[in-house]
């Protein structure tokens, strides 16, 4: 017989014995679970088969006709491991949108998720193990890592999505979404955990075994697994990603923890600055998760939301100056200026990130400030202890500002930090519709907002003169000078007659006016008197 009909014939006995399970006796009640059955039960066969011709039959595997025989087996394993792999992503990511509210199929396409899926997975990691431990290959455990965290999503699949209410009184309460999605996040952590410290472990165990007799081994960098820093990362983003939407659940904080530490530690063993940026997002989600737990939140749902929010600002202004200040005391961690160390290299990460998380904390500021005004929201969550707390949210959130601007000379913040300002006073405004004062400044905040811009002018001239304050000199004077005048003019002049007293036009334009003068003496661009006379001439054309 000739080499390609030895091949042929090889592959044709293995195909009838992969294909014949599967096609001879297939049970239409189970469909896809006995597919993925047969198949991952075959990828540890045709694995064990070629593992044990080539240690049990040496002589035979090493000839033309044991190589050909190792190959189409290799070929097997990969096809039937592949269709195992497929079949149960299938169902997983099915389960998965019809778990989400922006998807939402058929009842007819839903597959069920199998409790027997974990022996599955376990038979194919099976397969990856003797694999490994016959070829020694690096790359099989990053695809062992891969599984196993695929394994905690199946895990988490296996929980149902909605817990069923219990009625009582015979009145049946809505159905509680349940924490499928943090024992996913949990389990991810913990397997990116035990990975990382089984590297780490690894190269620890080849310095010892190089003393004494190898000490060049000693210089020598860890051993890298191919692919497995990607995989990481982006197990990390799922990790953020899913955390976020279900930052309230009990154990998302613990494994944004585990994920986060994992990837902080595999930036120090060998620098990558993606690593460090998502490791430092996740230990700020763990953080803004724990936040979570102080205290139980409403049991409605418009109450629980605006708890969230305010919960989630006091963890992002406290990681906010933490970030500012670590960055801060590693600066002694740099050598003329150049970072030769990890923690010197965490400088620029850290305070991007203490940025970020100051941005998101703005954000956040924003939906707490004007939650009640949303249109399916009839909570006015003005409850004493709702003012005291969200509140202390947004004076911590200045203060973090505030202090992360000083040690940084940032402009960026100091924007921030006035946005931050203004949606506390959107939380204060929203909560006290009926009160004099709130009224009086909504009927006339064009008034309001020109007396706002002289207060950020003057501001913007005193911090001018303190080297410490300097980062609040270009938010307080842009807005004080062009932003807030440009807003409060077009309010004048855009508006129904009906709308505000006759007499504010002319005293908002007159308040502009002395604006303007004021800066043309403060900060000496004479050219500034120019807008004064503008806004005297258009307010005694409101007068008439």
């Amino acid at each position: 017989m000739t080499r390609i009909s030895v091949v042929l014939s090889f592959a044709f006995v293995v195909m009838l014995l992969t294909v014949g399970p599967v096609m001879g006796a297939w049970p239409q009640e189970q469909g896809l679970p006995y597919f993925v059955h047969v198949s991952a039960g075959l990828c540890l066969f045709w694995t064990l088969v070629r593992l044990s011709i080539e240690r049990g039959c040496p002589a035979f595997s090493a000839g033309q006709t044991g190589r050909d025989l190792v190959a189409v087996l290799r070929l097997a394993v990969l096809l039937t491991g592949w269709l195992a792999i497929i079949g149960m992503t299938l169902a997983a990511s099915i389960e998965i949108f019809f778990r989400i509210a922006a998807f939402r199929y058929p009842i007819s396409w839903r597959l069920e998720i199998w409790p027997s899926g974990l022996v599955d997975i376990a038979l194919l990691v099976g397969a990856l193990l003797l694999r490994w431990w016959s070829s020694g290959r690096p790359a099989l455990l990053t695809s062992i890592y891969g599984l196993l965290v695929f394994g905690g999503l199946w895990c988490a699949l296996l929980i149902p999505a909605l817990r069923r209410p219990v009625a009582v009184e015979g009145v049946v309460g809505l159905a509680e979404e349940t924490a499928w999605a943090s024992v996913f996040i949990l389990g991810a952590g913990l397997v990116t955990a035990l990975f990382c410290w089984a590297a780490g472990w690894a190269h620890h165990r080849r310095r010892v075994r190089a003393w004494p007799n190898e000490l060049w081994r000693l210089a020598e960098a860890a051993t890298e697994w191919p692919g497995f820093r990607f995989s990481v990362g982006t197990v990390a983003m799922l990790v953020l990603l899913v955390g976020c939407v279900f930052v309230s659940r009990p154990l998302t904080g613990v494994g944004a923890f585990l994920t986060g530490g994992s990837l902080l530690v595999l930036a120090h063993r060998r620098w990558q600055e993606s690593l460090a940026d998502a490791g430092c997002a996740l230990m700020t989600l763990g953080v803004v998760a724990g936040c979570m737990f102080a205290q139980p939140l409403s049991n409605t749902p418009e109450a629980m939301f605006a708890e969230i929010f305010n919960r989630a600002i006091l963890g992002l202004a406290i990681m906010t100056a933490f970030w500012h200040w670590l960055g801060g005391v590693w600066e002694q961690q740099l050598d003329s200026g150049q970072a030769w160390t990890t923690a010197g290299r965490l400088i620029r990460v850290c305070r991007r990130v203490g940025f970020l998380v100051g941005a998101i904390g703005v954000l956040v500021g924003a939906c707490l400030a004007f939650w009640p005004l949303r249109q399916y929201v009839t909570d006015l969550d003005d409850a004493k202890r709702r003012w005291v707390w969200g509140l202390f949210a947004y004076g911590l959130l200045i203060l973090s500002l505030l202090f992360s601007a000083r040690r940084t000379g940032k402009p960026t913040l100091g924007w921030l930090l006035l946005l931050a300002v203004g949606c506390m006073v959107g939380f204060i405004l929203v909560r006290s519709p009926h009160v004099p004062l709130t009224e009086w400044v909504v009927g006339r905040w064009p008034l309001v907002l020109a007396g706002a811009a002289l207060v950020l002018l003057v501001a913007a001239f005193g911090v001018q003169r303190r080297p410490s304050w300097e980062a609040l000199f270009e938010a307080c004077y842009l807005t004080g000078l062009v932003l807030a005048p440009l807003v409060a003019a077009l309010g004048v002049m855009l508006h129904m007659p009906q709308w505000f007293p006759y007499w504010l036009p002319s005293m908002t334009f007159a308040l502009l006016a002395g604006l303007y003068l004021l800066a043309a003496v403060l900060f000496k661009p004479r050219v500034i008197a120019v807008m004064s006379i503008l806004c005297v001439a258009v307010g005694w054309w409101h007068r008439w």
